[in-house]
């Protein structure tokens, strides 16, 4: 789109005129996609008569419906993201119990437990998987994995998790991420439906021990027993314990 703008000189009855073409430019601010409308192009000078009400009012229209253009595409693209809190519904349909960035990321537990299994490789002392901080379980999971060739172990069993949603990118939590869970959407939650109520279960934990993806050593695990008090504690590798995968977004 052409615009023309008039600028004015140090004499009244003079002006400059100046053409602009509008582009659309996207800029990326801190995961939102916003387009940016601004001017480029090369400016002409010419000398003519002092301009009149009429045109300063159409050029301050062009100015004003370009400054809604952009505020109009702000919001539409904002509008497409989801913005979570702790005990909502996640993005692929799961318990969300941690977030970031004002909830446009986080953690969500997946909405049910995926089975009972063994750790697996007991007395082995599995490369990398010792990690126990928040946003460690991936990579424990994934070296897990790469370390424990046993079928059916507890991170096998959370990466092989598909969602109803259809969502595939599961992994074990971290103790950390376990103990979190616990707290924030498990029998430790301290968020009752109402005043007075005991704690809500929103995940709909059992009572019984689940496995972290952080070893303790060649035959001990980090888990956390989902009853009351919910202690976290160590537990061999070659039981069987409950399972729930969970996926950041």
């Amino acid at each position: 789109m052409e615009v023309s703008m008039k600028i004015y000189e140090s004499a009244p009855d003079s002006f400059t005129s100046y053409s602009f073409s509008q582009v659309a430019r996207p800029r990326v601010l801190t995961g939102l996609i916003i387009l940016v409308l601004c001017f480029s192009g090369t400016a002409t000078a010419a000398s003519g008569p002092k301009a009149t009400v009429e045109q300063l009012n159409a050029e301050a229209a062009v100015r004003a419906a370009a400054d809604s253009a952009v505020q109009d595409s702000i919001d539409s693209i904002s509008d497409g993201f989801v913005v979570s809190a702790i005990g909502d519904i996640g993005p692929a349909g799961g318990w969300v119990f941690y977030v970031t960035d004002d909830g446009l990321h986080g953690l969500e537990a997946a909405p049910v437990d995926q089975a009972f299994a063994v750790w697996g490789c007991f007395g082995t002392d599995i490369s990398g998987a010792e990690s126990t901080a928040i946003g460690t379980g991936q990579r424990n999971t994934d070296d897990i994995i790469r370390g424990c060739s046993t079928a059916g172990i507890a991170a096998a069993v959370a990466d092989e998790y598909i969602s109803p949603s259809g969502y595939i990118d599961w992994y074990l939590p971290s103790i950390d991420e376990l103990n979190l869970m616990y707290l924030r959407i498990g029998p430790g939650s301290p968020l009752p439906v109402n005043v007075g109520d005991a704690p809500v279960n929103v995940g709909g934990f059992g009572t019984t021990f689940y496995w972290s993806s952080s070893e303790s050593d060649g035959g001990n695990v980090w888990g956390v027993y989902f009853g009351t008090g919910g202690p976290v504690g160590r537990g061999l590798k070659d039981l069987t314990d409950a399972v729930r995968a969970i996926r950041a977004f």
